[in-house]
């Protein structure tokens, strides 16, 4: 697991590791709104979930979302050049 081993979200695996969750989400979801508000939904009852999927998710929470910016920001960068 890459927050295990101290890769920084920002470092060029943290990148593909959010360009690869960046893809994940948009398959998973095809830019339905409805499916969107369900993974939201879902997510916001995470006190219900079962206590090892709630903690795997808080472990790697930050990380993946801090990933996933990293990706969205250099490729903001690339788009300008």
């Amino acid at each position: 697991m890459l927050t295990n081993n101290g890769i920084d979200p920002g470092s060029e695996a943290g990148y593909v590791f959010g360009e690869k969750w960046h893809c994940f989400v948009q398959n998973a979801t095809q830019d339905n709104g409805e499916i969107l508000d369900v993974y939201r939904a879902g997510y916001a009852s995470k006190q219900t979930w079962p206590q090892e999927d709630r903690f795997l998710m808080e472990h790697c929470d930050s990380f993946i979302e801090a990933a996933h910016q990293s990706f969205l920001k250099k490729g903001e960068t690339d788009g300008d050049k």
